[in-house]
């Protein structure tokens, strides 16, 4: 016969604590951003200029922020896998990942650079420099939108040299803002929404297919 203290006997004999992976939950976040931001322009692709555009510049933001979110996750959760190979590669994990000048602090670009030496790979620029370059892209712009600052006077240099990065890159620009903008008004469009979320899967594929570490998750990516 069935005896509910059964139950409570497992649960109390069963604990455990439930860890959080968020690379995969911030690039399904992206997915789902890029996909209203072309909703949205298609809805109004003969409307004049006008409310629909603040959710515009909201779900492609969103987009940005959260595929280069995803990118650091996923290269942070392979080095934090429990007996991982990265992880066994380190051998004091606590001080080199965690300590002052540890890995936890790098870029999110030098993260991945540090794993593939780690595990004897070739760096980023020499296994796919379309990808790294992409990526690079996607980082500057999402720093540019967390520390952005109104440019009232003339572009600086290091505004300059990323325009020109993400013009390389070929995504659609906005159809609702020109050359007469700032350049970030003119990502702020589907193409650039697209263009991230594609970016942030490539990067990831691109170090899965080299370690074999995360493919399940490399592959939910795409």
């Amino acid at each position: 016969m069935y005896d509910p203290r059964m139950l409570e006997d497992v649960k109390l004999r069963a604990t455990g604590r439930l860890i959080a992976n968020y690379a995969l939950p911030h690039q399904l976040a992206a997915k789902h951003f890029a996909a209203r931001v072309k909703d949205i322009e298609i809805a109004n692709r003969h409307q004049p200029f006008g409310e629909f555009w603040n959710d515009i510049r909201t779900y492609v933001t969103g987009t940005i922020l959260s595929s280069a979110s995803a990118m650091e996750a996923f290269i942070n959760e392979c080095f934090l896998l429990p007996n991982g190979e990265l992880r066994n590669r380190i051998s004091n994990f606590e001080a080199e990942f965690w300590g002052r000048n540890g890995i936890e602090r790098l870029s999110i670009l030098a993260k991945y650079n540090h794993a593939l030496r780690l595990l004897d790979k070739p760096e980023l620029k020499d296994i796919d420099g379309a990808a790294l370059a992409h990526a690079q892209a996607l980082v500057g712009l999402r720093n540019t939108l967390v520390h952005f600052k109104p440019l009232y006077d003339a572009p600086r240099d290091t505004q300059l040299e990323l325009e020109q990065n993400l013009r390389a890159c070929s995504f659609p620009l906005s159809q609702y803002h020109g050359a007469e903008s700032d350049f970030v008004l003119q990502c702020m469009s589907s193409g650039c929404a697209d263009w991230a979320v594609r970016t942030s899967a490539d990067l990831v594929r691109v170090f899965a297919d080299q370690t074999r570490i995360q493919t399940n998750v490399a592959e939910a990516f795409q």
